[in-house]
């Protein structure tokens, strides 16, 4: 009994060894995304909301900015674009963001582009044995000079905590130990995780190492080709 344990204890190593070589080989890091245009400043305008959570574009606003930042873009500020819609006699709300073209808000803003968003899902949700805070948002990338859609995708993210237990009071006693850190943990706080994680989908901003197409001439010759006179 002894060699027949020792030799399938023989044969098991090695082949453990083998998969678990394997699914380390076949993690790797997915290279960086970048934009590939001339696109480096950005007005990110307050998201749309279709949730419940009436005050949800106040919250995810900021840290919307603050995500695109991270993503290597000159992002105008929230105090910049209130100062905007205030001086027309606007709020810098979601429902007023439509009130100007994303290329009138790029030409008073001086950006590239204008970044629109809507917010699909916030909030938490308890299903079975845990419970989720999630964020999602449609993102859509404008250019600032003709108007055309430059980049589109949905930033979305969730972070889950287990309710763990034996028995039906253990269970009890972690679905509280659940709702605690949660009520401990603010909204904000698991709200600015979860666009940073999202925003990575975002494509950086300029252009892949080695694409960067050349400057232009600095002196263009005005004259028409051709045969000189």
């Amino acid at each position: 009994m002894y060699i027949m344990e020792n030799a399938m204890a023989r044969i098991v190593a090695p082949l453990f060894f083998v998969c678990a070589t394997a699914a380390c080989a076949s993690r790797h890091v997915e290279p960086p995304v970048y934009l590939n245009m001339d696109v480096s400043s950005v007005v990110v305008l307050p998201p749309f909301n279709e949730t419940i959570t009436e005050d949800a574009w106040k919250t995810a606003w900021p840290h919307l900015i603050e995500a695109v930042r991270r993503r290597g873009y000159n992002v105008r500020t929230k105090e910049d674009v209130e100062a905007f819609y205030r001086k027309n006699k606007f709020n810098a709300a979601p429902e007023e963001v439509n009130l100007y073209s994303a290329q009138e808000l790029a030409k008073e803003l001086n950006a590239d582009a204008v970044l629109y968003s809507n917010i699909v899902k916030w909030g938490y949700t308890y299903v079975g044995v845990y419970s989720e805070y999630g964020v999602a948002l449609e993102l859509r990338l404008v250019d600032g000079k003709t108007g055309d859609n430059v980049w589109q995708g949905k930033a979305e993210a969730a972070h889950k905590e287990s309710i763990r237990g034996q028995n039906g009071v253990e269970a009890i006693f972690s679905l509280f130990a659940v709702a605690g850190n949660a009520f401990l943990r603010s909204s904000d706080a698991w709200a600015r995780d979860c666009l940073h994680d999202g925003l990575r989908k975002l494509p950086l901003a300029g252009y892949a190492p080695g694409t960067n197409p050349p400057p232009p001439p600095s002196n263009p010759d005005p004259k028409p080709k051709g045969d000189s006179p």
